[in-house]
This record gives C-alpha cells, sequence and structure tokens, in this order.
C-alpha cells in the first residue's frame, strides 16, 4: 500500500500572512516543502481586487497568466535547485499541483477563475498540465504522477 504525501490549502494560505510577513517568507511553498508533499490541492475564491475599489477596477478580470504567475511566483523555493548538502534523495522526484479557483461574478467582484493543474521537477521544471480560463465554468481533467510512499 502506498500513500501520498499531501499538503492542502486554502485561498489566503499562498500569500504573506496577513499580508503583513515578508514576501520573501513563502509560508505555503516552505510547508509543502516541510512536509515533503509530493500533492498540493489548493481552493480558493480568488479575485485581483478589494471590494472597496471602485466600480472600474472591480470590472478587471486579468488574464489568466497573471494569476498562474502570481500563484508560481509565492512557491519559488519549490523551483529552486537544491542546496549542496541537502537530502535530496528524500525530495519528491515531482510534485502535482491541483489549484481550483472559483469563477463568475458575485457583488461586482469578478472571481478570477484560471484553475490549473501543473507539475514542478526536481531542478525547477514548471509543466501545466491543464488550466481553466477565467469567465466561465469548466472541469479540468488531467493526469499527474505523485510519489507515493510504501507503508
Amino acid at each position: 500500500e502506498y500513500r501520498i504525501k499531501t499538503t492542502v490549502g486554502i485561498c489566503m494560505d499562498i500569500n504573506p500572512y496577513k499580508f503583513e510577513a515578508p514576501w520573501e517568507a513563502y509560508e505555503f511553498a516552505k510547508e509543502i516543502e516541510k512536509n515533503k508533499s509530493s500533492l498540493v490541492l489548493f481552493a480558493s475564491a480568488w479575485t485581483n481586487v478589494h471590494p472597496n475599489d471602485d466600480v472600474e477596477t472591480k470590472a478587471i478580470v486579468p488574464d489568466r497568466t497573471e494569476t498562474w504567475n502570481y500563484w508560481f511566483n509565492r512557491l519559488l523555493p519549490l523551483f529552486l535547485e537544491e542546496r549542496e548538502g541537502e537530502e535530496v534523495a528524500l525530495k519528491p522526484r515531482k510534485r502535482a499541483f491541483v489549484f481550483a479557483n472559483r469563477v463568475g461574478v458575485e457583488r461586482e467582484i469578478h472571481f478570477v477563475g484560471s484553475s490549473v493543474v501543473f507539475e514542478i521537477e526536481r531542478g525547477g521544471k514548471l509543466i501545466v498540465k491543464g488550466g481553466l480560463d477565467n469567465e466561465k465554468e469548466g472541469v479540468l481533467v488531467a493526469h499527474v504522477e505523485c510519489e507515493g510512499v510504501k507503508v
């Protein structure tokens, strides 16, 4: 029997804590690394605006790559090469990520959708396995590889 080490996050977990922690703290990425997770599940109701923004600002829906780039940047430590002396053999060769995000409009707030499934290989190679756009609901099916731990 195999078990897959998994980290689960929701909405604000990927941001600096309370927007007060330094950008470089990368708490979510460091938790993934600490747990040696090979699967990351992230669900959110991501938006690019604040409820107090003006109507014109609220109407702007970012391109999905803008949203993806933000998420990828928040995972930066997972893209970096291993440093000499680290126990590389204990790290997953590849990590799979499933980021599911709400899409649509509620109270003039656009939820940016842009759900994505991707992998990061050891050494930092990013492989997007599939993604949805930022304006309509959909179902995304993608094949990912996850390393299990024999129990």
